[in-house]
């Protein structure tokens, strides 16, 4: 398998190449988008039936101030864990959705629930995330000891959750070392999300093992490294300012049509909220998928496994 470079117009073009495949399959696309968000709202209101379950049998620390922090942790590592079971055949539905839906192949949206059904690529996958996290924490740890070379410690991230929390004049307080830690581990996580969804869909859409995959994914995010940040930059600042224009012209709109009735106002806001959500999954992942294509995936060779040579490359 080769790794490929890719430059920073190839990048936008794989973006223009996934929303041209959501325009071709709109329709399908959103129907497979709706199914998703159904299955997460169904998930996340069983997670809050049980956290709320745990909060009440903790009603009477908690309003002492004093929770039980070890019945908390363990309804999250709960959701955690079945989070890691039931999130990765998900994800490579969809991934397998958009790799037929580009190919030209019949395909029904339910596609998304069939690898629930592929016993050995679901263990796959889960031992795929499962290394994921354990990367993704040990790198994280490393780095705050590091930052802790620098002077940064738990009082000024302290500072900083408080500011969060309706106290933004504690933000003065904060040391530049402070503030480059905070830009380094955002792209950091930008770097380490590159490379795990790069290896997932390799994962997910080739025969390579759970270790194979991830090695490919790091391979090929740090080959790209420069184009990928520079991608995402001028993405972000794109999506920031169209987001700003379109809100405000929505906010507008909204605001005009509350005069005639508040009511067709808040349904219509909800609707376009909805069209929005029901649009960035499909969008997300179909750029994945070409961005995996342009970097690891080759037709031809789709079944080999990452030499030593290519993951030093």
């Amino acid at each position: 398998m080769q790794i490929r470079k890719v430059g920073l117009p190839k990048l936008f073009g794989m973006l223009i190449d996934g929303c041209k495949l959501v325009r071709r399959h709109l329709g399908k696309f959103m129907l497979a988008a709706l199914l998703s968000l159904t299955a997460i709202i169904v998930l996340a209101l069983l997670f809050g039936m049980l956290l709320a379950f745990a909060t009440g049998l903790n009603a009477d620390a908690m309003a002492a101030g004093n929770p039980d922090w070890t019945l908390l942790g363990s309804v999250y590592v709960v959701a955690i864990l079945l989070g890691i079971l039931l999130m990765p055949p998900f994800l490579a539905g969809w991934f397998d959705l958009c790799r037929k839906l580009a190919a030209g192949e019949p395909v029904s949206v339910m596609a998304l629930f069939a690898p629930y059904g592929r016993r050995d690529q679901w263990k796959k996958l889960i031992v795929y995330s499962l290394l994921g996290l354990i990367l993704y924490v040990a790198v994280h740890v490393l780095y705050m000891l590091i930052a802790g070379l620098f002077g940064i410690n738990g009082d000024q991230l302290a500072t900083f959750l408080r500011a969060q929390s309706g106290d933004p004049t504690a933000l003065a307080g904060l040391s530049g070392a402070f503030w480059a830690a905070y830009a380094g581990i955002i792209v950091l996580g930008v770097v380490l999300q590159s490379m795990f969804m790069l290896g997932f869909c390799q994962a997910a859409l080739t025969e390579s093992g759970a270790g194979d995959a991830l090695k490919a994914g790091i391979a090929g995010a740090l080959k790209n490294l420069l184009s990928i940040l520079a991608f995402l930059l001028v993405f972000m600042v794109a999506v920031l300012v169209t987001a700003v224009l379109i809100g405000v012209l929505a906010a507008l709109a909204i605001g005009l049509l509350s005069f005639l009735s508040k009511t067709m106002a808040f349904a219509i806001g909800v609707v376009l909220y909805v069209l929005i959500i029901l649009l960035i999954y499909p969008l997300l992942f179909s750029f994945q998928f070409y961005l995996w294509k342009g970097i690891l995936g080759n037709d031809d060779a789709d079944h080999t496994r990452v030499s030593a040579s290519e993951v030093s490359a």
